[in-house]
């Protein structure tokens, strides 16, 4: 089943936090402490769609698995919905990075913010924003939780979750006497609204989530206590995830502000013993006592409930210099073959003038690009024909280049960009006279066949209309587009002419045994049609060649004295005929 943020699903109604506290005779306060941005998936059916990451022991050191669709808690959360509340959580976060005119400062290919900070100049940056063996993004830093991996990935969107900031127990920490199996997962988290990797639907949202089993008598309140808060349960029901709460604060699309005014988490925990490496908050995969929080502990309090106190966690962060990204923008990647069996690719980029770019595709890697001293960059590279797919199709996706680009003052950034065969246009023209639109172009991939969006196929590279047959035009276009079906596209201006026709007979042959009339003529307005005439009789019809050459034929019975052709163009041209014997 398919979701959106709007809190729509095509298999049947949401019910959605705000109702459900409303049927159970939850006051406003509740509301405004969990449900402030956070919505509930409750299927009608019951089914729950939670993708939520687990955590297990393996080896003495947590691991978690990827979440999916953030925007979404489990339907199992209405054991807590029903018979719990929340006190509000302490947050302390600063900043967001935003550019000189306050704008969100953002990564230019993943376009999630560059840092978050805390109150006390604690500035963290994006780790671990990317996928394993993929070159856009920060990857396989073990000191931070790894990213999740898209099941659909983009170019430069190869993920669907990521983390600045996690602090997490062990997921034996905390239990004791009736409570078993507990969670807590404290994130600053980078997704999407649509699940998926979505441009334009990137959020950063704050996560407080704790779950626990209570054991078959341990019914009555529980008090958890964490570094960013106090939260409180009523247990009425006990067994598998009794205590099940969520609440993600910064679920709006491109609102990155949210977790900072209002969001749970800061300042950030660091870890004391053991101290964390350098340029980290702590190492995800070691446990380690902590400071920086309301509460320099994790407790769990309760009927039945014993020993349930941890001061250890599970931290990760990477601390973030606030030096700017490289600023990069890969305007084109196209191709042209010059051969049979080699391509070259051309790529054109901006970024800062004292930037080192390289351009890559696959196991291709070119030499460094070039700049103009002002910004502007241009590299090539050349590859096999038979590496660039042909045609494409989803099973058979465009070839990807990848630019990277490294700055003295700033961090380095990879883009991707697909590869489309370079298509140019030599000739576009509208002769008002004729009313004839020409076109030229060729493609970089021998293998395509081109296209003007509005008139049709190019035959060998030129297209010539008589624009008098377009019923619907009646003035000429600014601009004329040529596409591929390898990809690529151009458009340009058109060349707007007023020269008449020239319309010429080289020869009118009537042979007396065969009875057929030939005409043969040329005509400066290629696609043009003309009119065969003798007197007022209509002989026959032809259209000009893209050579400008035409030969117009009919069967009389007797040889007429003169002809007469008319163009479309406007032009026409009378000539006496020739009779001939062969």
């Amino acid at each position: 089943m398919e979701y959106s943020p709007s809190g729509e699903t095509g298999g049947g109604p949401w019910l959605d936090l705000e109702r459900v506290a409303s049927r159970n005779g939850m006051g406003s306060d509740y509301l405004k402490s969990v449900t402030s941005v956070a919505r509930a998936r409750l299927p009608v059916n019951g089914t729950s769609h939670d993708n939520e990451r687990a955590k297990e022991e393996k080896g003495g050191i947590m691991k978690r698995r990827r979440l999916g669709g953030v925007v979404a808690l489990a339907a199992a959360m209405t054991a807590f919905l029903v018979s719990g509340y929340a006190s509000p959580a302490h947050a302390v976060l600063a900043l967001v990075s935003r550019n000189p005119d306050t704008s969100f400062l953002v990564h230019p290919g993943n376009g999630f913010p560059q840092w978050y900070q805390d109150v006390n100049g604690i500035a963290l940056g994006q780790c671990n924003f990317g996928v394993p063996g993929d070159p856009v993004g920060f990857v396989n830093d073990p000191l931070c939780l790894p990213s999740g991996a898209s099941a659909r990935p983009l170019p430069n969107l190869p993920f669907d979750e990521a983390f600045y900031f996690t602090a997490d127990t062990e997921i034996a920490a905390l239990d004791g006497g009736a409570i078993s199996g507990s969670l807590l997962v404290i994130a600053l988290e980078a997704a999407f609204g649509t699940g998926d990797p979505s441009p334009g639907q990137q959020l950063v949202f704050a996560r407080i989530r704790f779950r626990a089993n209570v054991a078959a008598g341990g019914e009555g309140t529980y008090t958890l206590t964490h570094p960013y808060g106090v939260e409180t349960f009523d247990v009425a029901t006990t067994g598998t995830r009794a205590i099940n709460f969520t609440r993600d604060i910064g679920l709006a699309p491109l609102g990155f502000n949210e977790a900072v005014v209002n969001g749970d988490i800061g300042p950030f925990l660091t870890c004391v013993n053991p101290a964390p490496p350098a340029g980290y908050l702590g190492n995800v995969g070691v446990p380690c006592t902590f400071t920086g929080g309301l509460n320099d502990l994790v407790n769990i309090t309760g009927p039945l409930a014993t020993n349930n106190t941890t001061n250890v966690l599970l931290i990760g962060g990477k601390i973030d210099p606030k030096l700017p990204f490289t600023p990069l923008t890969v305007d084109a990647a196209t191709y042209r073959c010059v051969s049979g069996v080699f391509c070259d690719i051309d790529v054109f980029a901006h970024s800062s003038p004292l930037a080192a770019l390289v351009a890559t595709s696959g196991t291709f890697i070119g030499p460094p690009m070039l700049g103009d001293g002002a910004g502007g960059f241009f590299g090539t590279l050349q590859v096999t024909q038979a590496a660039i797919p042909f045609p494409r199709s989803l099973a058979n996706p465009s070839l990807l280049v990848n630019v990277s680009a490294a700055d003295p003052a700033g961090v380095p950034v990879s883009l991707k960009i697909p590869l489309v065969d370079s298509v140019i246009i030599s000739q576009a023209t509208h002769n008002l006279a004729t009313g004839i639109i020409s076109v030229r172009a060729t493609s970089g991939d021998p293998r395509a066949t081109i296209t003007e969006v509005q008139f049709g196929s190019l035959k060998g590279g030129a297209l010539d209309v008589d624009l008098n047959g377009f019923t619907a035009i009646s003035i000429p276009h600014p601009t004329v587009t040529v596409v591929s079906n390898a990809g690529g596209s151009a458009t340009v201006p058109v060349q707007i002419l007023n020269v008449p026709e020239g319309l010429k007979i080289a020869a009118a042959k009537f042979n007396l045994r065969r009875k057929r009339l030939t005409v043969i003529g040329t005509s400066t307005a290629p696609g043009a049609s003309l009119l065969l005439q003798t007197g007022v009789k209509q002989l026959g019809t032809a259209v000009v060649g893209a050579n400008g050459a035409f030969t117009m034929k009919a069967n009389l019975k007797r040889a007429p004295r003169f002809i007469k052709v008319l163009s479309s163009g406007g032009a026409s041209v009378r000539k006496a005929v020739k009779a001939v014997t062969r």
